[in-house]
């Protein structure tokens, strides 16, 4: 069991891991999946929203994994 959680939980860090990437990229404007908005390229707010989102899940499942791990 606790070897089908492991595994989920780094699907899903790997998961955030590309969408900061991915966000970082299209705020320097070097990425060959530029996403937009409707209006022109992804904006700066979008970007940070992506990336605090990706950090707090991040970090979450970092807390679950030291939990689990007790």
């Amino acid at each position: 069991m606790a070897s089908v959680y492991s595994s989920r939980l780094e699907k899903r860090k790997q998961w955030w891991k590309t969408q900061l990437r991915e966000a970082e990229a299209n705020g320097r404007g070097d990425s060959t999946s530029q996403r937009t908005n409707g209006k022109g390229l992804i904006s700066g707010l979008d970007i940070l929203q992506v990336r605090i989102q990706a950090e707090r899940a991040l970090r979450k499942a970092q807390k679950c994994q030291n939990e689990r791990s007790l």
